[in-house]
């Protein structure tokens, strides 16, 4: 085959994806300008880069061409043979885990006006949190799928007497684990972590409930020294938010109760950036006892500075916060000593590591999914699934380790895949010399 018309699918798959990437660029980038309007004081840089590695998604597949093209006729064919098993798993398992969670929220989609058309929005929103399931599972049982059968016949015995190691065949399958790796890690450094903390509220709009982003929040603010208590955030900030059942204490600069502002509800307007205090209560002088109460009639008005999306940082949860919405929240608890710092700690440093879980899979599974001897590929398989669950109750282990404070946050983050990378390289050791990995 020629140069050029080698390289002709790669570079139309190039063209539509620099194509997608202008759109999905400008629509990621108006998401940023709306997410900071309610962080004037915070650093920015977390969210600024959201559109680049967003948009980058779309050039991986045109990369991935590249690397196939340029490829050896063998790493084609491994690379070949691996696409298609792992593209048909990818869809059987995406198909099995869609109807098990169909299950569970069908009566939230019927509910809905159009369901087939909520069904659409809900899934389609989960792609990146699935997306982190889905890949390191996929690439286990296609390794172990391809490898057995390619094992069963003789071709890699074949591979490996022209002299080809283990090492040179399995190559291509590690250059494909590491661009699911960079897929999860573009993923997890924000939309998964959002897509998993806002099922709820999807599901809440689809069947036409009232869907609240956080409940039975406080924040004290030491720079304007009022203390806010929040009874239910709504799921929509970012446009004229209220409130519900809102207590506000002002406090004097010796630390007494100055006043107290209660309301049923409470808008806040981004046009204005004002609070109106709906039927309110304001309370004078409120220490020891209050001495003159208040009913008003008319909204309350207050050019407060504090808007909601500062006010429902300590109802956020850590696993439900990419790497920029981590950041913003350790910022604006960095001087409140009440708050435990270490579960948004942990989950930071895991954002990072996750997606190496893709790196350690594949090093796992090459070993257990080659065989030389006439027993076949039944006990690595097993094997391999064992491991594979054993990585997920380590995970689990870890991070509930490092969010308690028994071990420090970058251990519990990083601990699952040093384990497990010293596990597979032994195996794959074992398999390089020839050593039978069980007895």
């Amino acid at each position: 085959m020629t140069f050029p018309a080698r390289y002709t699918f790669t570079i139309l798959l190039g063209i539509v994806g620099a194509v997608i990437a202008v759109f999905v660029f400008q629509n990621e980038q108006s998401a940023v300008a709306e997410q900071l309007l309610g962080f004037p004081e915070s650093k920015d840089s977390g969210h600024q880069i959201r559109p680049f590695l967003l948009s980058s998604l779309f050039f991986l597949p045109a990369i991935a061409g590249c690397i196939y093209c340029s490829s050896s006729l063998l790493d084609r064919y491994v690379f070949k043979s691996f696409v298609t098993a792992f593209s048909l798993g990818l869809f059987g398992l995406g198909m099995i885990w869609i109807l098990v969670d169909l299950q569970d929220n069908l009566s939230d989609f019927l509910r809905a006006d159009s369901p087939v058309a909520a069904i659409a929005i809900y899934y389609s929103s989960q792609i990146p949190a699935i997306s982190l399931i889905l890949l390191p599972n996929t690439l286990l049982f296609s390794l172990l799928f391809v490898l057995g059968k390619m094992s069963s016949s003789r071709e890699i015995v074949g591979i490996i007497q022209t002299g080809r190691g283990v090492p040179r065949l399995i190559a291509p399958l590690l250059v494909f684990g590491i661009l699911c790796g960079l897929v999860c890690g573009v993923f997890n450094y924000h939309w998964a972590p959002v897509a998993e903390g806002s099922k709820k509220i999807i599901l809440a709009k689809l069947a036409g409930r009232k869907a609240r982003s956080a409940q039975n929040v406080a924040r004290f603010v030491p720079e304007s020294r009022r203390f806010w208590a929040v009874h239910s955030f709504p799921a929509d900030l970012s446009q004229n938010s209220t409130l519900e059942q809102v207590s506000v204490t002002v406090l004097k600069d010796d630390g007494t109760i100055d006043y107290r502002v209660r309301a049923d509800s409470a808008e806040w307007s981004s046009d204005s950036s004002t609070w109106a205090f709906h039927d309110a209560i304001v309370l004078e002088n409120d220490f020891p006892a209050p001495r003159n109460i208040s009913k008003l009639d008319k909204p309350l008005i207050k050019k407060w500075k504090e808007t909601p999306w500062q006010l429902v940082q300590p109802g956020l949860q850590a696993p439900d916060l990419g790497i920029p919405g981590i950041n913003t929240w350790l910022q604006a608890n960095e001087t409140q000593e009440w708050v435990d710092r270490r579960p948004f700690i942990t989950q930071w440093h895991y954002r990072w590591a996750q997606p190496f879980i893709c790196l350690v899979t594949v090093l796992l599974a090459a070993p257990l999914g080659i065989v030389f001897s006439r027993r076949g590929a039944a006990g690595g398989v097993a094997i391999a699934v064992a491991l594979c669950l054993g990585m997920l109750l380590s995970t689990n282990v870890f991070l509930a380790l490092g969010e308690a404070g028994y071990i420090p946050p970058l251990l519990a983050a990083w601990g699952t895949n040093i384990v497990f990378t010293i596990i597979a390289l032994v195996l794959l050791q074992r398999r390089i010399v020839g050593r039978p990995i069980y007895q």
